[in-house]
């Protein structure tokens, strides 16, 4: 029996999380085609890759026409509070070009499923501001009339070796790998959540939500079925 492909759409690709994640999709026959949305080029080349630059994220309507035919869509675009402490900012970026990419799956792949990078301790009813915005993402998401809506919270990232990050706490974390790795529910690899969001996918999974142990689950499944 053929291997299913899928036709993927991925965003936030030149972070740390997102470029594992790319890294998987590009390494997995599995993965028909990758189009990278983001606001600036990946800086990689690949038969399967098509990079399209978009400036603003509120409206993707110049894009439509790239997400025809697609399977599912890695959304792995975000931003630290810390970053963006402003809270009308931090939930432009974090909901609204979250639920706009939902309207353009919508309106042009209906079926597909989003898979959202989301992050542990996600609660509507948190008092942190990142928390609640996060949530509300994810609620939002789960009743957008897509094929379906998948969560991953993970804890730490960690990306992989030769990666950077312009995180302090990721940099000072990473060399301790070794100490925590053995705690599912602490860390997992940037490489790791793209195995999670592949298996799923091929797993057929259309819902829910992955804390960093399921995430890590999913991960050591991955590959070892079709």
């Amino acid at each position: 029996m053929d291997r299913p492909a899928f036709r993927v759409l991925l965003t936030g690709a030149t972070g740390f999380a997102g470029g594992g994640v790319l890294s998987q999709c590009l390494a997995d026959p599995r993965i028909m085609s990758v189009t990278v949305l983001g606001r600036r080029p990946v800086g990689r080349s690949h038969a399967k890759l098509l990079n399209v630059v978009l400036e603003d994220f509120i409206d993707q309507s110049a894009v439509g026409e790239h997400f025809d035919g697609l399977d599912v869509v890695f959304f792995c675009l975000g931003i630290s509070q810390s970053d963006v402490p402003d809270p009308v900012r931090y939930r432009t970026i974090t909901y609204e070009y979250t639920m706009e990419t939902a309207r353009r799956m919508k309106a042009r792949c209906p079926d597909a499923v989003m898979h959202f990078l989301s992050g542990a301790g996600t609660k509507v009813t948190s008092r942190l501001m990142w928390a609640r915005v996060k949530g509300e993402a994810e609620r939002d998401l789960s009743t957008a009339g897509l094929g379906g809506a998948v969560h991953y919270r993970p804890a730490l990232v960690v990306g992989e070796r030769g990666m950077s990050s312009r995180y302090r706490a990721e940099r000072l974390l990473r060399p301790l790998e070794p100490l925590y790795r053995p705690l599912r529910g602490l860390s997992l690899r940037a490489s790791e959540l793209g195995q999670a969001m592949i298996q799923a996918t091929v797993e057929g999974t259309t819902s829910g939500t992955f804390e960093n142990r399921d995430i890590r689950d999913l991960a050591d499944r991955y590959g070892l079925a079709g």
